[in-house]
């Protein structure tokens, strides 16, 4: 059965070599069996089909059938075969081309979802635009460096939903969220490819995000972490944003767990008594006169010198 598996590894036919480098990648007992007692034929046979096989889809059978027979056969299978040097270069060579053909495969994809997500900002339906929003989120976060070049669309049509006339009408209101959201993680993860001096405080401006609750607790988040380390872009020159930070943090902390999970309330909390702490009183007090009653009673309580 063995000398016949082998021989089909040269049939003529590409489809029968195929099936058999195919066959061999089968988690049964035969192919198990016959990798374990007969692994210096099935190794001379797979150097013969990733150095002689005209077939780019044979050769990537084999060579995927050859990682299979190594996970599988025991760890001293290659040590006696005198071209073992040769038969790994072969198989490395053909997993880096296969690495730059999914590469460029999956550039083309991305490619390809990113356009159409944008042209579904534009949609009259403010669901289709909600979710296209929040898939460019998705996209921003997980799709380095191939969003990069897109970078630029992408804002300018997010812009268009944040600055939508009907954003404030709840059916769009989410939209607008999601956008918000979706130009944080940008802010986040593409920093050095956009105007962030101008960016950031624009970005900032939207909080606290009210209707979209998931992409709310994602944002606040991310603004406790970049106040967390002192993000200049955000803080802006001489911390002229701090008021609007602070007064973000207050309306969260009103809403309780609505508009942030637990972990990100005591974060902000932790921040605030940290402003109370450093910040010097007569700054403060400039502070506290350009809250409401209710936000300075909230606020109060984390200043020590008041």
């Amino acid at each position: 059965m063995v000398t016949k598996i082998l021989k089909l590894f040269q049939d003529s036919h590409v489809q029968v070599r195929l099936a058999a480098f195919t066959l061999m990648e089968m988690p049964i007992n035969f192919v198990q069996a016959a990798q374990i007692l007969y692994h210096h034929r099935f190794v001379h046979a797979f150097t013969i089909a990733l150095g002689s096989d005209q077939d780019n889809k044979v050769k990537e059978q084999a060579a995927s059938a050859m990682l299979f027979f190594l996970k599988n056969t025991i760890p001293d299978s290659l040590a006696l075969f005198p071209n073992v040097d040769t038969l790994m270069n072969k198989l490395l060579s053909m997993i880096k081309v296969k690495i730059i053909v999914l590469q460029y495969a999956g550039f083309q994809y991305f490619a390809n979802y990113l356009l159409i997500l944008l042209e579904a900002c534009s949609d009259k339906s403010s669901e289709i635009k909600e979710e296209a929003a929040r898939g460019i989120r998705i996209c921003a976060e997980f799709g380095s460096p191939n969003f990069k070049p897109f970078i630029n669309m992408i804002l300018s049509e997010l812009s268009n939903l944040m600055k939508d006339p009907s954003r404030s009408i709840s059916e769009n209101a989410k939209a607008c969220d999601v956008a918000v959201s979706a130009v944080g993680r940008i802010c986040e993860f593409h920093r050095d490819s956009i105007d962030r001096s101008s960016i950031v405080p624009v970005w900032l401006s939207f909080f606290p995000l009210k209707d979209d609750l998931v992409e709310a607790k994602i944002m606040h988040e991310q603004l406790c972490l970049m106040v967390g380390r002192l993000d200049k872009d955000l803080l802006g020159p001489g911390n002229q944003n701090l008021v609007k930070i602070i007064t973000v943090f207050l309306e969260v902390i009103e809403k309780g767990d609505k508009l942030a999970t637990t972990q990100t309330i005591n974060q902000i909390n932790n921040l605030l008594r940290q402003f109370g702490q450093n910040i010097p009183p007569s700054v403060f007090e400039t502070i506290l006169m350009s809250l409401n009653p209710q936000q300075r009673e909230l606020l109060l309580p984390f200043v020590s010198s008041f």
